[in-house]
């Protein structure tokens, strides 16, 4: 009979479906959560139990911090119930301001943490939600995080390193298991042939930088007026994002195509000829290994997440975060370099098969669950 694991967060995470996916070959996994659209896209999309801890008579909206930072001491009786109720082997709570929170709060003994990046790396810069993240950090039995900024963010604020458990988060044998059709999609975003094709596809938010994207390819395409700049995605930033694309009278090189399912987008991504991404600040990002692992060229913001992985001129190139002519520079290098471009992409390939096996990690993170199992 197997275990009963307890997973706690909002659901609305590619990264959910994939843990609860993995998780759900070896316990009875229970997902629990306070987001009921998030309860809907689970118990549809992965089919495990899902439980909704009601708690406000209103959804609240993905941005809506001020209420959810009210609600926080509030969700912790709730919280601590819902474990009683389920009365788990092993508690997993993602997000250290949140659920993470909630179970140090709630006394639970001992649980898992998982990390996801802006709970350490920027959430702590504002008071008290410092605060929630250190008590949850520093209670926790393991947490799971995917980078080394994020293992040394959570060490600063609390977390002894030995609960630490640091691997990439994605399955790339999984996640590549697909016939590319390279010709039917650059179809799709109407690129020629020999039309050289960027692609960037994060969420439309301050954090992941948009605009640096854009206005890079507003340089370029006064050089290079045949480059097709794909970008995927959405969020609140969507209309601004259209708005500048328009301002910048970048309609006929842009390929804005909205939210695309996880399928579809690796498709186009090993369709294009360049990977991008000009985040401020990130963990381990799962799109940019993606394209590595596909072989494309990578040219990313020097932050420590990404250059962890991507050392310029060797395998990838980088750039000053927010630094749009930087990044126009290196793209205009690599759209006339195409032996440069197979070098590299060759180089980030070897990177990623070398650093990202999930078949350590994945017992990696198994063991490190039966050290969190419950005292009965």
């Amino acid at each position: 009979m197997k275990r009963r694991l307890q997973y706690f967060h909002d659901g609305k995470s590619l990264y959910d479906d994939f843990f609860l996916n993995f998780l759900k070959n070896h316990y009875d996994v229970v997902f629990s959560t306070f987001s009921r659209s998030g309860a809907e896209r689970i118990r549809e999309g992965v089919g495990v139990k899902v439980k909704v801890m009601e708690d406000f008579p209103l959804e609240m909206g993905e941005h809506d911090t001020i209420r959810r930072l009210a609600l926080t001491p509030l969700r912790v009786p709730f919280f601590a119930a819902e474990v009683r109720e389920v009365d788990p082997d092993v508690v997993l709570a993602c997000w250290a301001t949140t659920y993470g929170f909630y179970a140090a709060a709630s006394r639970i003994r001992p649980y898992g943490l998982m990390v996801w990046g802006s709970d350490v790396l920027i959430q702590p810069r504002y008071p008290p939600v410092k605060a929630f993240a250190i008590i949850a950090l520093k209670s926790a039995r393991r947490v799971f995080l995917d980078s080394d900024v994020q293992a040394a963010a959570a060490a600063s604020l609390g977390c002894p390193r030995r609960s630490i458990v640091q691997f990439p988060w994605m399955d790339l044998s999984s996640e590549l298991n697909f016939t590319a059709s390279r010709k039917a999609f650059r179809e799709r975003l109407r690129a020629r042939e020999d039309d050289v094709v960027v692609m960037w596809n994060r969420r439309h938010d301050w954090v992941y930088a948009p605009e640096v994207y854009i206005r890079a390819a507003s340089i370029v395409v006064k050089e290079e007026p045949h480059t097709v700049f794909a970008m995927a995605g959405q969020g609140r930033l969507t209309p601004s994002v259209k708005a500048l694309v328009k301002s910048l009278g970048m309609e006929e090189n842009f390929r804005l195509l909205g939210w695309v399912e996880k399928d579809l987008l690796m498709q186009y991504t090993a369709a294009s000829d360049i990977y991008v991404t000009t985040s401020i600040s990130d963990g381990t990002s799962a799109s940019l290994l993606e394209a590595m692992a596909l072989g494309l060229p990578v040219v990313a913001s020097s932050i420590p997440g990404n250059t962890q992985w991507v050392k310029d001129g060797a395998n990838g190139m980088t750039f000053a975060k927010d630094d749009s002519e930087t990044l126009a520079k290196a793209l205009l290098e690599l759209i006339r370099n195409r032996q440069e471009r197979r070098r590299l992409g060759a180089r980030a390939k070897q990177t990623v098969e070398k650093g990202a096996d999930w078949q350590k990690s994945s017992a990696l993170f198994l063991d490190s669950l039966e050290t969190i199992q419950r005292y009965r």
